[in-house]
């Protein structure tokens, strides 16, 4: 026999003092009832029987509350949780190095973090510039998620621009074709940028996704100072990338695009540089959605056998509170 609640297995500690009180107070009552009342005036006179029954319910109560089991039944069990798409900007300013050791490898090691903390939620990784990719797809599997993450760099586009429509649009895409059963699922999309939105505009995006229940969270990533762009070629640094005055091409941090969106969709917008990790308070506020039913499974559970005890000390108790003698003989007057 195993317990489930051994936690409060003190409890159990307290059942010899309550059968110390208990043979206390019989000793006291038989002491009153031998003195005051004659027995052979009475039937069902059996304190012994009472006081057994006290004991034994007090016992069985306590184990009950541990909570006893063995054996296993099989039972279905609801999976519940969310859909999370992460929406990464890899243009090429994502390897500036205001955020040590830069805000692409800043990000990715946040992102860990943050599916560690999703547990039970499926999440899936999207990576745009001007053109966007699945890195990964909606998955409950968090070793593949993080593995996904370890591959994303910057060089798997040509192109470097930055398109919110595209990832939006490409999380919007992949959410409509998951889509199988009736029952509403829980739905969010996590957008991360440097920089300010170079595409065709990304209003009708917006709207599209605010009519399907799907809520948008908006990180920058990097600092109002900004830093050099690394050259990378073959993800080794080679110096940085110079602007048409041939001096090195420098990236800041632009946010407003970001703020904008998080306004339109109800949201607070985040940041990530060196000191804030917004991606922790965005988990959070994850967290706060309510989470669906997006599965069921058949578990093997262990079987609590704790009723059958409460039953019976419940039974023994109530049969000590009526287990009471009753006079034979009327009173002499």
């Amino acid at each position: 026999m195993n317990l489930a609640n051994d936690s409060y297995g003190w409890w159990l500690l307290l059942i010899p003092a309550a059968i110390v009180l208990a043979v206390f107070i019989y000793l006291r009552s038989e002491t009153v009832f031998r003195v005051w009342l004659r027995s052979d005036e009475y039937k069902f006179y059996d304190p012994i029987t009472r006081l057994v029954l006290r004991i034994l319910g007090l016992i069985l109560v306590g184990i009950a509350l541990v909570g006893p089991y063995w054996g296993r039944v099989e039972q279905k069990v609801d999976v519940l949780g969310r859909e999370i798409y992460i929406v990464l900007d890899v243009s090429a300013s994502m390897n500036a190095e205001d955020i040590k050791p830069s805000r692409l490898e800043k990000v990715k090691r946040e992102l860990k973090k943050m599916v560690e903390s999703l547990k039970g939620d499926k999440m899936g990784v999207i990576v745009f510039t001007s053109n966007s990719y699945v890195q990964c797809p909606l998955t409950n599997d968090f070793n593949a998620v993080n593995l996904f993450i370890d591959l994303i760099k910057t060089d798997q586009f040509a192109n470097t621009g930055t398109d919110f429509r595209e990832g939006l649009g490409m999380a919007l895409e992949r959410f409509t074709s998951t889509e199988k059963t009736l029952t509403k699922i829980t739905r969010s999309i996590v957008l991360i940028s440097d920089g300010e939105d170079f595409g065709s505009g990304y209003t009708s995006v917006l709207d599209r996704l605010k009519e399907a229940g799907i809520t948008v969270f908006t990180v920058g990533v990097g600092t109002k100072e900004g830093a050099p762009v690394p050259d990378m070629v073959y993800g080794k640094k080679r110096g940085y990338k110079k602007g048409q005055d041939g001096k090195p091409a420098l990236s800041k941090l632009k946010d407003e695009s970001l703020q904008e969106i998080a306004n339109v969709s109800g949201t607070e917008y985040h940041r990530i540089d060196q000191q804030i990790d917004g991606l922790e308070s965005v988990t959070e506020q994850i967290k706060l959605l309510s989470a669906s039913v997006m599965d069921s499974k058949t578990e093997q559970v262990n079987n609590n056998r704790y009723q059958w005890f409460l039953l019976a000390g419940f039974i023994c108790l109530v049969l000590s509170l009526f287990w009471m003698p009753v006079r034979t003989k009327k009173m002499a007057v």
